[in-house]
């Protein structure tokens, strides 16, 4: 073997061991194997139709098992993705600023095979992309839907305190034209992905059927079909560069309260976000009437009456655009029953559209007559 041969085997054993744990002799010996063979690639054109592209073996091999490692990949087809088949603009638009991991991995079981395609998004809402095959097509015949549930935890976590964690999950959406195949948008865990650390995304369960999910008794129904793969062939290892993430912006704040009926709210930290802006606000002061005797239940009725009056006059205006609550996805940390300790330990998360805090010239945030600016 000649010396730039011997070079470039060393470099890709190198390389493949950082990254992978494949060796040049891996590849070489997938590429033989594959070299009668052709690979079929899916483009996700415009008009949702599917295009076929015929690569030569090699190529072929080396790109699979290469492309996860590559940070420059090309990013058309995972925009498509996104934009064409589940109307996801603004992810598509993340994706073609460069924020985006390829992987193209493709793992079976032997009744499924899941090929995780990348992760974009945020460093608050990482997207999942994967596509999902049925290798048996009569499990797929009249079923519409897909429902996926998902492990993402650190390797160590996954290894030893899984049953500490929930699954993430997503509906997926059927090809037009490929009977056995299923395309999945997957928000994963943004602490985990963003860590720095290696991760795992497993794939716990799948279910195949018709219409929504059903809750009481089989909270699936019978339009649904439940199937749990062997995670040990069903998982994905690696260690995420956070830099193809979307960056976020978080600020603190400590001087905006705003009063209303008794009581005083103050916004503490923002995270502005691509997908929507995370307000965080305490309670500052409760001056208003409880029952002698209620409970800490008959309290958090009130507060949350109190809660939706206040958010229904809350703007917050960026460059003269307004915007307001996305109430569907408040949240609360709640937590004591004195008033003291609600004080103490309540937090209310108000959501907004995304806002770029680095492109807006000016953010301000109103109550009635009162205003603050934010930026």
């Amino acid at each position: 073997m000649s010396q730039i041969k011997l070079e470039y085997q060393r470099q890709i054993d190198d390389f493949c061991n950082d990254n992978n744990r494949i060796t040049a002799q891996d590849i070489l010996n997938r590429a033989q194997d594959s070299l009668a063979k052709e690979e079929k690639i899916i483009e996700y054109s415009a008009k949702g139709k599917r295009s076929m592209v015929w690569r030569a073996a090699i190529p072929a091999v080396l790109c699979f098992l290469l492309v996860g490692t590559t940070t420059l990949a090309a990013t058309g087809h995972l925009a498509d993705f996104f934009r064409n088949i589940f109307g996801d603009e603004k992810t598509a638009e993340i994706v073609e600023q460069g924020y985006v991991y390829e992987i193209n991995r493709a793992l079976t079981d032997g009744e499924f095979m899941v090929n995780l395609l990348g992760i974009t998004g945020d460093s608050e809402h990482p997207i999942i992309a994967m596509d999902v095959y049925v290798n048996d097509k009569s499990l797929v015949e009249g079923r519409e839907r897909i429902y996926v549930q998902a492990y993402c935890v650190g390797s160590g976590q996954f290894d030893t305190e899984l049953e500490s964690y929930t699954t993430f999950d997503a509906f997926g959406e059927k090809d037009e034209e490929i009977e056995n195949l299923y395309h999945v948008s997957l928000e994963g865990s943004p602490y985990w992905i963003s860590s720095g650390e290696e991760i795992i995304i497993a794939i716990r369960s799948i279910r195949i059927g018709n219409g929504d999910r059903v809750y009481g008794g089989d909270e699936w129904g019978d339009e649904w079909d439940s199937y749990y793969p062997d995670m040990s062939k069903m998982q994905y290892r690696f260690t995420f560069p956070t830099e193809q993430l979307h960056p976020v912006e978080h600020m603190e704040y400590d001087d905006i309260i705003f009063e209303q009926d008794g009581i005083q709210y103050y916004m503490y930290w923002v995270t502005y976000g691509e997908y929507n802006a995370e307000m965080v606000f305490r309670y500052h002061q409760i001056d208003c009437e409880f029952e002698p005797d209620s409970d800490i239940y008959e309290k958090q009725i009130l507060l949350d009456q109190k809660w939706d009056e206040f958010m229904e006059d809350v703007v917050v205006i960026v460059d003269g655009v307004e915007y307001k609550e996305l109430p569907k996805l408040r949240s609360y940390d709640k937590a004591g029953e004195t008033v003291e300790e609600i004080e103490e330990h309540w937090a209310f998360h108000s959501k907004f559209p995304g806002i770029d805090y680095d492109a807006a010239n000016n953010i301000i945030i109103k109550y009635g007559d009162e205003c603050y600016a934010l930026k």
